[in-house]
């Protein structure tokens, strides 16, 4: 039986793998793994996705700060996800 942590870590490698199909695919030029981009450019598109994760928050049915996105618990995990992703592709460009 996984623990939330293994989930936790297999959505996280999950999205890493997208993030790495999608450059493959041309739909990236670079993954923050690479080291093409400087650590400049990695830190923001970091900052992007943590915005992302701000926007979901502000966009919570429950008590919603945005009116023009509504934000959800699947919105906040996936944008999260994508947050630790890219700090993990960083990490892997840092080794």
């Amino acid at each position: 039986m996984d623990t939330k942590q293994e989930r936790a870590i297999k959505l996280v490698l999950q999205e890493r793998t997208r993030q790495n199909t999608l450059k493959a695919q041309g739909r990236f030029r670079y993954t923050c793994a690479d080291a093409e981009l400087s650590n400049a450019e990695k830190v923001c598109i970091l900052v992007e996705e943590v915005g992302e994760v701000a926007r979901a928050v502000l966009g919570q049915p429950e008590r919603p700060l945005v009116m023009d996105q509504e934000g959800s618990k699947e919105e906040l995990k996936r944008e999260i996800v994508q947050v630790v992703a890219v700090g993990l592709a960083i990490v892997e460009g840092l080794l």
